[in-house]
């Protein structure tokens, strides 16, 4: 049952992004500030569909040493994220983001930060 919901979150995620935007970012993996559950992130499912369907990718991760993960550039620069993504995906929604809020996307309901 938690697999067949998981996969209807992911669907109705993929399905609010438009497909004319150039850049998708996606700002953190983790489901929590603070958090290190990268492993197990639902984000990695929205990330594997997106790249399927050939959607250019760019992910803001400061815990990941790495230059890329999944086929999606990381960048460590959180301004220059934020200018090259069109798109943001986010799990919540962090005062980081505020700037630039009109482009986030995100279910989080409690919109702390």
């Amino acid at each position: 049952t938690s697999v067949v919901l998981e996969d209807f979150r992911i669907w109705f995620i993929l399905s609010k992004i438009d497909k004319a935007k150039d850049t998708v970012g996606i700002y953190k993996l983790s489901m929590k500030n603070e958090s290190d559950n990268i492993r197990s992130s639902s984000m990695q499912g929205i990330m594997k569909r997106l790249n399927g369907k050939n959607v250019k990718m760019i992910l803001f991760e400061p815990s990941l040493s790495q230059d890329e993960f999944y086929g999606c550039r990381i960048l460590k620069n959180l301004k220059d994220f934020k200018q090259k993504s069109n798109l943001i995906i986010t799990n919540r929604l962090s005062a980081d983001l505020k700037d630039v809020q009109n482009k986030v996307f995100t279910r989080d309901i409690f919109m702390e930060n």
